[in-house]
């Protein structure tokens, strides 16, 4: 009998005996693990584009966590070329830093990566739900849905100038509170202004009352912003009157839970084993972690409180309909015209809903928009919880970060601080609306320029839908999770000349500019192609509103311990880490 003969026999007869059985399940066990660890066959596909080498289970997560995910792919692109590979856990990214190329695929692929969800979170039953349905995140009609909330929201002219009053109203709190950090006051041992937190104060008041249409009760003149936990019953909190501080919290809370630093044990894990995300999630909703029943409950609330409004909302719109149908009548309108809709219309215009939602707001324009849309054009509650919750996600932090870094940058170079101190005494005397908004074109250049150097959103995310053929040939596979990154094409020096420095005239014509993008991807602080974001126009708006408001009444300059440049750290959002302090000077 051949040896082969002897050893196949051999084998079955040992693996035929309970000792031999255990042996076989655990090389199995072993093998199963180290190919998911490691998915040969993925790697295959992807052998075509360069990159570091990645370790089974983590890729090059410690790489990315010991230098940053902005740095790393801006280190990555320039080591390996303008199409490489990174890998997140055991799922690759493709990063895109060719202008060319990033302008193709954003407007080629209009949705973002199905697996987005699952770098972040772990969030499981009706708060997954709600997660899955955000513009954010959603495709399809769902995705078209929420975008066309927003559209008839934030990008409509009159809609848009009908947000004016109440970010007006919150800045005229906010810029006098700020008198306590002037150099005349200093003598009192008043620390440094922290505007990174003074503006994040700032733009969760704004976009909160935009969002939800109820007044978040922002204490601009306390020390600490409200912190904590959130109360065990929501809806009861929500109707006793003091719904915007509380959603104030939740935010404010959102927003932490969702930093890196805080995440559940079960992230690491779906890190790691993508493949295994459903038993990943059953598991945590089994035995949730700390960080994980913290998630679950301030989105769980976050939820809670929206549904509660919107109830509000209905019912304080169907009273006032009533009575405004019934003052019709007593205008002269017929019965019929006040009945539907036309006169009621005109007696009601911009009033607000009940003692809760004002109409302007968005969550108001959403059940507004909703009623007599057909079945495929309404938005469902969860729908509305999760644009509602979208608007301040994409908003707040995006619009802190950038509007605090600009001050500094503005601290930092004198001159530019000159040149939109002349800009905003131009201005003077005249109430800010549209019209004067739109007269501030070194205001603009400012945020725009700000925006160049610290993209918030620092990486593009799409979904490549079917194979992708480059012009060199090779096949991006479908399904990849492409990182088109603005950071790196904003840093280009093949793009902008000294692209370090900060000149803000880069972005005006005529006299006096010029330097500015030279191809149309070079710069996409608010996105490209179908996915941009929708509410750019919003984010100008308040964000020149802001800066012209502040240095009305103040200047600034850099705190003796303020770094320069500051800090970065890629959370949600690309921005400054330790806060930016200035001190503030009065006019």
């Amino acid at each position: 009998m051949s040896s082969t003969l002897l050893l196949a026999r051999s084998a079955t007869e040992l693996v035929s005996t309970p000792f031999g059985a255990l042996l076989t399940a655990l090389a199995a066990l072993v093998g199963f693990l180290c190919w998911l660890g490691f998915y040969p066959l993925r790697r295959w596909r992807y052998r075509h584009f360069p990159g570091p080498v990645g370790l089974p289970f983590f890729g090059n997560l410690p790489q990315i966590a010991a230098m940053d995910t902005t740095r790393y792919l801006s280190y990555v692109s320039q080591k390996y070329g303008p199409v490489c590979k990174v890998w997140f856990g055991t799922r690759p990214w493709l990063v895109i830093s060719d202008p060319d190329l990033v302008r193709k695929l954003s407007a080629q692929c209009t949705a973002r990566a199905k697996e987005l969800t699952s770098y972040l979170s772990v969030l499981t039953g009706e708060v997954r739900e709600i997660e899955a349905a955000s513009a954010f995140y959603a495709h399809g009609e769902t995705w078209r849905r929420g975008r066309r909330a927003f559209e008839a929201s934030i990008v409509h002219p009159t809609r848009l100038a009908g947000h004016l009053p109440v970010i007006r109203r919150v800045l005229g709190r906010f810029v006098p509170s700020l008198a306590r950090y002037t150099t005349a006051s200093a003598t009192s041992g008043q620390p440094p202004l922290d505007a990174q937190k003074a503006v994040g104060d700032l733009m969760l008041a704004i976009t909160g009352e935009l969002a939800y249409g109820v007044d978040f009760e922002v204490d601009f003149e306390a020390e600490g912003a409200p912190q904590g936990g959130c109360p065990e019953d929501a809806s009861k909190q929500a109707a006793g009157g003091r719904v915007g501080a509380h959603l104030a919290r939740i935010s404010r809370e959102v927003f932490t839970v969702i930093q890196l630093e805080n995440a559940s044990a079960y992230l690491a894990l779906q890190l790691m084993f993508p493949s295994l995300a459903p038993a990943i999630r059953w598991l945590a909703d089994l035995l949730p972690d700390a960080n994980q029943r913290r998630c679950m409950g301030v989105n769980s609330d976050l939820a809670a409180v929206s549904r509660q409004l919107m109830t509000q909302g209905v019912s304080a719109k169907q009273q006032r309909d009533r009575a405004a149908a019934g003052e019709a009548v007593a205008n002269g309108f017929k019965a019929d015209e006040a009945t539907n809709g036309k006169a009621v219309n005109a007696i009601r215009a911009f009033r607000e809903l009940g003692s809760e939602i004002a109409a302007s707001s968005f969550m108001a324009g959403m059940l507004e928009d909703r009623k007599g849309a057909g079945a495929q054009d309404r938005l469902s509650d969860k729908e509305v919880i999760a644009q509602s919750s979208t608007f301040i996600l994409a908003s707040y932090e995006t619009s802190s970060t950038t509007t605090s870094l600009a001050l500094l940058l503005l601290a930092t170079h004198p001159e530019a601080q000159r040149a939109l101190l002349a800009e905003v005494d131009a201005t003077e005397g005249r109430e800010i609306d549209m019209e004067l908004l739109a007269e501030l074109p070194y205001t603009e250049a400012v945020i725009k320029e700000t925006m160049r150097l610290y993209p918030p959103v620092n990486v593009l995310h799409r979904h490549a839908k079917g194979d992708i053929k480059l012009p060199d040939g090779r096949v991006v596979p479908d399904g990849t999770f492409l990182a088109l990154s603005s950071y790196n094409l904003h840093h280009d020096p093949a793009l902008w000349p000294e692209p370090e420095r900060f000149v803000p005239e880069r972005f005006l014509t005529g006299p006096g500019g010029g330097g500015g993008p030279t191809h149309p991807a070079a710069w996409s602080g608010f996105g490209l192609g179908a996915r941009m974001c929708v509410g750019h126009k919003l984010a100008s708006m308040i964000g020149k509103a802001t800066l012209l408001s502040l240095f009305r009444r103040y200047t600034f300059s850099v705190a003796p311990h303020q770094p320069v440049p500051p800090p970065m750290a890629t959370g949600l959002t690309f921005g400054p880490k330790g806060g930016v302090w200035l001190n503030v000077h009065a006019r």
